[in-house]
């Protein structure tokens, strides 16, 4: 009786944990595989994502849309700088995927194709979102960082700022 009973609330709440998450804002979620790999190249519909996230826009403290970067909180640098360099991410709108990148240090001397998530090793609060490293010449893609849909959660959550 106690394993139907169990079985029957989980069933239950299934539905709802599915629309929490696709109803979360912007939210940042780690990759589970290919920290290796480009992945961009992988597809981004194939890549398989943790189903929590690593960070949402309830963390985000502030977003500039003119240098791409934002202050978050105390706790989602922590959580950034226990994930590590090099470890990828699918940044989503109310669960539909947007672009993704890697985690990245400017102490990393190589370079990277993708939109970079940089983490300074200075504890100032703010991380940046810049397209290729070193430089804008080396990224390769589209870039997503300002598509209407962030912009439309980050405005909706009064978190962007010009």
């Amino acid at each position: 009786m106690k394993m139907s009973i169990t079985s029957l609330f989980l069933l239950a709440i299934f539905p709802i944990a599915t629309i929490c998450s696709a109803e979360e804002g912007l939210a940042f979620y780690l990759v589970k595989e290919n920290k290796n790999k480009e992945a961009n190249v992988a597809g981004l519909d194939s890549l398989q994502i943790d189903k929590v996230p690593l960070f949402t826009e309830r963390e985000i403290i502030s977003y500039s849309i003119s240098n791409q970067s934002m202050a978050l909180t105390e706790s989602a640098l922590i959580k950034l700088k226990e994930v590590g360099v090099g470890s990828s991410f699918v940044v989503c709108v109310n669960g539909s995927r947007i672009y993704s990148g890697k985690i990245w240090s400017p102490l990393r001397s190589a370079s990277c194709p993708e939109i970079v998530l940089m983490v300074s090793p200075s504890n100032n609060g703010q991380v940046s979102l810049l397209a290729g490293y070193p430089t804008h010449s080396y990224f390769t893609g589209t870039d997503q960082r300002s598509s209407k849909s962030i912009l439309d959660a980050l405005k909706a959550s009064g978190k962007l700022k010009s």
